[in-house]
């Protein structure tokens, strides 16, 4: 009988998304909540043919070279940059794929959710109603039709929300570094460098990768630049954001407020300033959890695993 392949699973996967695999596949579970250590994973890894993540165990070289048998690593969602190291993966010819455009519509629809909830200051608003407080001229705010929405990234998931934000009528303004012009066509969209779109964007909202290109984007510096009262949307990295700038740009006015569904550090402290910041909406990284992504996700990352394990080229990936 031929032997199966062995896949490690380290956190929780759909059951739904579990029934791509057959009987070809010996599947490994995990454990929910804390992330495996190093020698937890190389001990998990030490027959394994392949392992499916998300973001929260690390693929360090260490834990890499002592995977003998590994021959491909599948991540649901974005480009495992945080968290696993590419560069011993390839050196070890262990395959690197993931899930580009699996979680698009339901980060697109968490963004425009915060643009709305931030821009008619629904948090601030619903607070100051259990406190008493009742529709008075102090509590107007701008329509979102008259804002310019600037996207740091137009792949799959900005295309997304360009799409929608059209529905409102306001301008759009793109940086990517492969810039889709047709795309930008079709949506209405204007190319912008980082510069221009940070001076004349309304609402900054991060989709981008993390990477060293890409640390710490948003500075101090890139702060200083934009229209006073900007709205910051991440629902990307946090490693994208200098959080310090932030609460200083929050606390002089240069941005009026901002929405962050992603951290530095994470699970973010119960004693972060973030989280005691009056004008900061923040989610636990949320953008992508709903029951569509996660099962989209998690089947695209085995499926392709599967495919890879078995000499056939991905369906859900191409690099």
């Amino acid at each position: 009988m031929t032997s199966r392949f062995v896949l490690f699973i380290p956190e929780p996967f759909p059951e739904s998304a579990l029934r791509v695999l057959d009987d070809r596949f010996d599947v490994r579970h995990g454990r929910a909540g804390a992330a495996f250590s190093e020698d937890e994973l190389i001990e998990n890894l030490a027959n394994a043919d392949g392992i499916a993540i998300y973001s929260r165990d690390r693929l360090t070289e260490r834990v890499l070279k002592n995977a003998p048998r590994l021959r491909v690593i599948a991540k649901g969602g974005s480009k495992p940059t945080s968290n696993v190291d590419l560069s011993a993966a390839e050196r070890l010819d262990i395959r690197v794929i993931w899930t580009p455009g699996a979680n698009a519509v339901s980060v697109a629809e968490m963004t425009l959710a915060l643009i709305l909830s931030a821009v008619r200051r629904l948090p601030e608003l619903s607070a100051r109603l259990r406190t008493g407080d009742w529709r008075s001229f102090e509590m107007l705010c701008p329509e979102v039709a008259g804002l310019t929405l600037g996207l740091v990234g137009f792949g799959a998931i900005g295309r997304e929300v360009a799409k929608r934000y059209r529905s409102f009528g306001g301008p759009l303004l793109a940086y990517d570094p492969a810039f889709d012009q047709a795309a930008a066509d079709q949506l209405g969209v204007r190319p912008a460098t980082l510069d221009q779109l940070f001076r004349q964007a309304d609402i900054i909202s991060l989709h981008c990768e993390m990477n060293a290109t890409t640390a710490n984007l948003v500075s101090r510096d890139r702060l200083a630049t934009v229209k006073r009262g900007a709205l910051l949307i991440n629902t990307a990295r946090g490693g994208l954001v200098d959080e310090v700038a932030v609460i200083e740009a929050l606390d002089s006015g240069q941005l009026s407020a901002a929405c962050l569904d992603v951290f530095a550090d994470e699970p973010l402290r119960a004693d972060s300033p973030l989280l005691r910041h009056p004008r900061v909406l923040a989610t636990p990284h949320i953008s992508a959890f709903t029951h569509a992504a996660i099962h989209r996700e998690s089947a695209w990352a085995l499926e392709d695993a599967a495919r890879v394990l078995q000499g056939l080229n991905p369906l859900h990936f191409s690099a």
